[in-house]
């Protein structure tokens, strides 16, 4: 039986199922990390203010999930490079 390599973690889990059901062209940056990355860094603001200063604009989305530790959010950002 093949299980995603996000299973065990609903929040991320979550995450990833709404990212493949959309085009791949919409985000260009993701955060990913612990329940601080999930808590404190809002995509829309962070957009806002890198993209007031910059050329390059980007758009970000969140993949830090709760009761995610930093062993979990380095797993589960190698298996995301490979998505």
């Amino acid at each position: 039986v093949y299980l995603p390599y996000h299973w065990g973690n609903p929040w991320y889990s979550t995450k990833i199922n709404f990212l493949e059901k959309q085009d791949s062209l919409n985000f260009n940056t993701y955060f990913f990390g612990t329940s601080r990355v999930f808590r404190q860094i809002n995509p829309i603001i962070f957009d806002s203010v890198y993209n007031s200063t910059n050329s390059e604009k980007i758009s970000s989305f969140n993949l830090g999930a709760q009761a995610t530790f930093t062993p979990q959010s380095y797993f589960l950002y190698e298996k995301f490079c490979y998505f």
